[in-house]
């Protein structure tokens, strides 16, 4: 067994983890033009760069997995303008105290806060950025170690793709990683 077959086989048994599927570049390719065609409600362009580094690993596995699948918890959604203003991010639950009394920010969602006095130039942009993934890591020849969430869009041609049911409480998401 290779290591991606044994990555792939320890990701299958993982608690949270419906099934894991190898990405080939077909799909992959696919995913990617989904991603670089999203747009949000309100128009706004939606930026999917960790799937864009993603694609630049040399492996792509595509995991199914419930909310008791443990998805690191850092930064991963920013709110930018074009000259690279953060006007908003995501906030993990551990930098949650620190933002609760804060007056220069609004909270637009439970985890989701706007900075009031920043200004920025330009367009706007939703960036979502992929998040270090380190158990990958520790295979032997592994590094690189990433995980993204697609776009909805994306997350129905995974579904579909795979034969996966389309029910809000199956997640998709996108580990990567690199073999040296």
């Amino acid at each position: 067994m290779n290591v991606r077959e044994t990555v792939l086989a320890d990701l299958r048994s993982v608690k949270g983890v419906l099934t894991a599927e190898l990405m080939d570049d077909e799909i992959s390719c696919e995913i990617d033009h989904s991603e670089r065609s999203v747009r949000t409600q309100g128009g706004l362009e939606f930026r999917n760069d960790g799937y864009q580094e993603a694609m630049r690993r040399q492996v792509r596995i595509c995991i199914f997995c419930t909310e008791d699948f443990e998805f690191p918890d850092d930064r991963s959604i920013y709110f930018m303008t074009e000259d690279g203003t953060v006007m908003g991010h995501n906030i993990t639950e551990q930098e949650k105290g620190s933002f609760l009394a804060r007056d220069d920010i609004v909270w637009v969602s439970d985890d989701f806060i706007m900075y009031t006095e920043r200004k920025g130039c330009g367009e706007e942009v939703f960036v979502y950025k992929g998040t270090r993934y380190p158990p990958v890591e520790a295979y032997p020849g592994c590094t690189n170690g990433l995980i993204v969430i697609p776009a909805g869009p994306s997350d129905l041609v995974l579904k579909s793709r795979y034969g996966i049911p389309d029910r809000r409480e199956i997640a998709t998401a996108v580990m990567a990683f690199d073999i040296i």
